[in-house]
């Protein structure tokens, strides 16, 4: 063979492998997504999702209560009703006590983007079990969608292709798709926001879906008060924000997170919410005083090797600790903004836990998934440093 015709035929089958791969990719995505839809994971929250999403069109606690639960019988599996309804006595009183499962909606009525979501696919025709499902197998979708679009931009279309597919496989991710609960449609807005951070600086569309964050899950005015304070604060960011804008932001942070909290105060809790959360939190837990080190140091350490042997946040934490491997930092002044947005995430995972104590890989999807984006960004140039330097 000529070599010339080498050069054609190898040069038509890299135009295949660009066509095929992506196609490839996205076929198995939606696959997954599919089956994800087919086989979701049932967790008990979806019933006050369900509950809060029926109390839009009827205000009775019993109605709501009977309604929920009639459905839940109908449209899941025996066995799958039978566990969320008697798998334990707290399952079981739920079942049986309207009164005591409405006390449970505050925990809920926090994430009213999510429930609205939910309440449009129910208004579309979808039943209300599965619409609690829907916003997760969509998150997940388009969750994939912008990890290979980022991929794409450092590395060739098959890597990315390959890559975002084993990301997107992986049990901290894959997981989430199956879940009834606002955590996937989470990670879309935090993802995208940090796109328009690292990747495409971009102020009102990152503002504008760190909002939509936090009235997704109000737990988020954590990772939004730290990141803005981060892009405020850095002479690294190539997105810098003036003090006043700074002050302005925080504020209507503020303000989002008390339009959120009223619709706790329906329900006898505080405004400031994080108060009464705790109380409740520890009373499940048999505490009576969640103000006291002594009282809660031991079931802090107790989650936090629980979070250890049943989620995969060490490997995120490895990740992020490759960032920081090359090239060698004489002085903290040195870290690029790559790696001070990584110690961010360390601090966002550091105070989220202090205040909500718990550790489970879908309240971090969004971190994994940049932090697979900025490792790759990493080692892509680090090769073409290592190169020039090999030229040179």
């Amino acid at each position: 063979m000529m070599p010339k015709e080498k050069y054609m035929n190898a040069h038509e089958l890299n135009k295949r492998i660009v066509l095929f791969a992506p196609i490839l990719y996205f076929f198995i995505l939606l696959l997954t997504a599919y089956h994800s839809f087919k086989k979701p994971e049932y967790n008990w929250d979806m019933l006050p999702y369900m509950a809060l999403v029926l109390k839009a069109d009827n205000a009775d606690i019993k109605i709501i209560h009977d309604l929920t639960y009639q459905i839940a019988k109908k449209k899941l599996p025996p066995s799958t009703y039978q566990n969320l309804t008697s798998a334990n006595a707290y399952r079981k009183k739920m079942s049986e006590d309207a009164v005591a499962f409405n006390n449970q909606l505050p925990f809920y009525v926090v994430k009213p983007l999510y429930i609205s979501v939910v309440y449009l696919f129910y208004k579309c025709g979808f039943s209300l079990t599965a619409s609690t499902i829907l916003p997760s197998i969509f998150a997940f979708l388009l969750c994939g969608t912008l990890l290979y679009y980022w991929l794409k931009k450092h590395i060739r279309v098959l890597f990315a292709s390959g890559l975002a597919l084993f990301v997107m496989l992986s049990p901290p991710i894959l997981s989430v798709a199956r879940l009834s609960t606002p955590d996937a449609l989470s990670a879309l807005f935090l993802l995208s926001s940090f796109y328009f951070i690292l990747e495409k600086p971009r102020i009102i569309p990152l503002f504008s879906l760190l909002v939509f964050s936090v009235f997704t899950r109000l737990d988020n005015i954590i990772t939004c008060s730290i990141i803005i304070s981060l892009l405020s604060f850095s002479n690294k960011s190539l997105l810098r924000i003036s003090v006043t804008k700074y002050a302005l932001a925080i504020l209507f942070l503020a303000i989002c997170y008390f339009i959120i909290t009223s619709n706790a105060t329906k329900y006898g809790w505080s405004i400031f919410y994080y108060d009464s959360f705790a109380h409740y939190t520890n009373q499940l837990h048999g505490l009576n005083d969640h103000f006291s080190l002594k009282n809660n140091l031991h079931l802090i350490i107790a989650i936090a090797f629980d979070g250890l042997y049943y989620s995969n946040i060490i490997i995120l934490f490895a990740m992020i600790f490759v960032l920081f491997m090359k090239p060698k930092l004489d002085s903290f002044g040195n870290l690029s903004f790559d790696q001070l947005f990584s110690l961010s995430i360390v601090l966002i995972i550091f105070f989220r836990f202090i205040l909500f104590q718990d550790i489970s890989d879908r309240y971090y999807t969004s971190f994994y998934l940049v932090s697979v984006a900025l490792l790759t960004r990493k080692l892509i140039n680090h090769k073409s440093l290592s190169n020039q330097n090999d030229r040179a």
